[in-house]
Order: C-alpha cells, then sequence, then structure tokens
C-alpha cells in the first residue's frame, strides 16, 4: 500500500497529529534533501515511520531507534554525530507532540 493511501485513511484527530510531525521532519530536512528539489512528499515514508512509532504509543526510546537506524544507511560517518544530536531534539519534540494529544482529548 502506497504512504498516501494510507494518509488518505487517517482519521481527523491522526491526520493532524501526522500534519505535525510532517511540519517538524520537513523543516528538519534532516537528509538534506530540499536543495536538491525534491518534491513535497519526499519526506512522507520517514513522516509515516515517526507517526507510526507514536500512534503506538512509543517515545524517546523508539524515535530515538528510529533516527539511529535511518542515519546508519542515509548520512556520511562524518555528519552522523551531528545527525544524532539533532535528532535528539527533535525526537523530545516529537514526543511533546503526543503528550499534548492525550492532553487535549
Amino acid at each position: 500500500m502506497k504512504i498516501s493511501d494510507m494518509i488518505a485513511g487517517l482519521t481527523k484527530t491522526d491526520m493532524v497529529l501526522f500534519k505535525k510531525v510532517k511540519k517538524i521532519i520537513d523543516e528538519w530536512d534532516p537528509l538534506d534533501l530540499w536543495c536538491t528539489g525534491c518534491p513535497y512528499d519526499e519526506y512522507d515514508h520517514e513522516v509515516w515511520s515517526v507517526f507510526a512509532i507514536l500512534s503506538e504509543g512509543g517515545g524517546m526510546k523508539e524515535l530515538t531507534e528510529y533516527f539511529h537506524h535511518l542515519s546508519e544507511g542515509n548520512i556520511d560517518a562524518r555528519r552522523r554525530s551531528a545527525f544524532l544530536i539533532i535528532a535528539e531534539e527533535k525526537s523530545i519534540a516529537l514526543d511533546d507532540l503526543t503528550a499534548k494529544e492525550t492532553d487535549e482529548r
């Protein structure tokens, strides 16, 4: 199933969370893709993965593991430590999203 099809099936509440996750990931541009003229949906796979972690009750530990995994195949060794520091900051922001979502319900 395509990511776009999965996104289309989200509830309103889940779509709000998905858009918030997308905003954080897109503004971060973790793989430096925007400078290459990539399309708007370029990070949707990564956004979906993070959204799924959060939707399934995952938090900092799972987000950190995901970003470590993402960096292994996509970030060269000299940039990896900087990526992981930023990833930790983004993990905190993403984890906070689910806390806010829970508080609002």
